[in-house]
């Protein structure tokens, strides 16, 4: 057994490579997943005179959307710029037919934020980082009206 504390990129693209490979031979998903276009990107942005002041950027696929950034900056934030880009996207997941909407976030960010729109702990990973805890967050998209 060799143990390095060092990033080796080879044998980390290696170990994806095959993992990859372990997915795609036993889910169908995973191997469409790698198709050209099959994940659908969003990005949604919010500018000032030109000046980005808030965006969002998430994946689509497998009847999901995965939220993978969102930030507002703090001077602009309490003026309902988070709150229309967070719509927007429940907009977009709706017209698109997903199941769901997932998210992390951790203890010091929007955890309450989020809960206003329906979203719900599905997860939590506590003392991470020390003192703090990250969620996984999900909306149920199905029941909720158009």
């Amino acid at each position: 057994m060799d143990i390095k504390y060092e990033k080796k990129q080879d044998i980390i693209d290696e170990l994806k490579k095959s993992i990859r490979s372990f997915n795609d031979d036993h889910s169908p998903y995973h191997k469409a997943s790698r198709q050209e276009g099959y994940v659908k990107h969003i990005l949604i942005t919010e500018k000032e005179d030109k000046k980005l002041i808030g965006g969002l950027s998430a994946r689509m696929y497998w009847q999901m959307i995965y939220l993978d950034e969102f930030f507002v900056r703090p001077s602009n934030r309490h003026a309902g710029i988070g709150s229309k880009m967070l719509k927007k996207l429940i907009e977009i997941a709706k017209e698109a037919q997903v199941d769901f909407i997932c998210l992390e976030t951790f203890s010091f960010q929007a955890r309450d934020f989020y809960e206003k729109f329906g979203f719900y702990v599905i997860g939590e990973i506590k003392d991470y980082p020390p003192g703090e805890s990250m969620y996984t967050m999900r909306l149920d998209l199905k029941h909720l009206e158009t």
